[in-house]
């Protein structure tokens, strides 16, 4: 007989995708501000990420630094702590083999009282409050599908600052904000492209 798992904790690492399933407690807080035809300007308070950066394929890479995140908010820190997983995750890239994936931390964590980690290819960034642009879409994860919306998102903003209905400018590269498991049916996922957004002063 297969030995019994003495935690939940032995299950989440054992298997990654069944932690995203079963543990998502919390989501990113965000105020949506106005809907536009292809996209939303939202505002977002201070948040704290836990991130790792890897190289490798779009897929391969999320999937590779899940596994360290995981330890990390299962209590692999300095103060052993457990906390709360968030959706969405947080996946940019620099480069089609440069990817930095990240969690955001439960929004009763600020960054001076956030354990520290101790794997060192985990690092913590305090994201002040900002405004963004966010397009959402179902489907299939990929690099050319991200790709694709992004440039979408792109051309929706560009249209809308065009038209007078926006002012401001799209501020660094879209990334991508995926709040499902991979057990979701990939017709029912919620996708999103997200970039920061500057209003017109």
């Amino acid at each position: 007989m297969a030995e019994k798992l003495k935690s939940a904790g032995q299950l989440f690492h054992s298997s990654p995708v069944w932690a995203y399933a079963l543990i998502v407690t919390e989501q990113l807080p965000y105020r949506t501000i106005k809907q536009f035809d292809g996209f939303e300007l939202r505002e977002y308070p201070n948040y704290v990420l836990a991130q790792v950066q890897i190289r490798g394929d779009f897929i391969t890479a999320g999937n590779s630094a899940f596994n360290p995140l995981l330890r990390y908010i299962t209590g692999s820190n300095a103060n052993k702590a457990q906390l709360a997983m968030t959706a969405p995750v947080f996946q940019s890239s620099a480069e089609p083999d440069h990817h930095i994936v990240s969690f955001a931390l439960p929004a009763s964590v600020k960054f001076e009282n956030a354990p520290v980690p101790t794997d060192a290819k985990v690092r913590l960034v305090e994201v002040a409050g900002h405004q963004a642009v966010a397009r959402r879409f179902t489907g299939f994860w990929s690099y050319d599908r991200f790709l694709q919306q992004g440039e979408l998102m792109e051309e929706a903003v560009e249209e809308a600052i065009r038209n007078g209905d926006l002012n401001g400018t799209m501020v660094g590269e879209p990334y991508v904000a995926r709040y499902n498991s991979p057990f979701t049916p990939f017709f029912l996922r919620r996708n999103e492209v997200v970039a920061a957004f500057e209003p017109a002063k």
